[in-house]
């Protein structure tokens, strides 16, 4: 129901669903709403068990939003195949000021496809990568 209403919604701003099961289903609803709301500024999906198919439900999202400048997805399941979908949704994103992926599992090719959108894009002023199995060729991409 919060997905569907967050499809019509013109007035919400921000959106904190930290520490619930919404799993990859629960995320890729929100990622529909998310490629139609025009109002939604901040979303934290903290401690949601969120894993690859979720997070590169969200990364299509982010290919279209213009709304969203705060998106919190630590303490998550992501893998690296999320973390490429994120990565790779920054090339397009130009909105997103601050992104948290900590404490998930992108690893390396998580964090080359983030290192490779850093190139071009201009918006991303906060990230957070910690706790990720990063390790010399991840970070060096960085």
């Amino acid at each position: 129901r919060i997905a569907d209403a967050l499809k019509i919604n013109e007035s919400l701003q921000n959106l904190n669903l930290g520490f619930n099961f919404i799993k990859d289903e629960g995320a890729s609803r929100i990622a529909d709403a998310l490629k139609i709301n025009k109002s939604l500024q901040e979303l934290n999906l903290d401690t949601n068990w969120i894993r690859g198919t979720g997070a590169v439900a969200i990364g299509n999202a982010l290919q279209v939003n213009r709304t969203l400048q705060m998106l919190c997805l630590e303490n998550n399941r992501i893998d690296s195949e999320g973390g490429i979908a994120v990565g790779e949704a920054l090339q397009q994103n130009n909105t997103l000021t601050s992104l948290d992926l900590a404490n998930n599992d992108i690893g390396d090719d998580g964090a080359l496809a983030v290192g490779k959108s850093l190139e071009t894009n201009g918006s991303l002023t906060d990230l957070h990568l910690d706790k990720n199995n990063i390790q010399d060729t991840g970070a060096g991409a960085i």
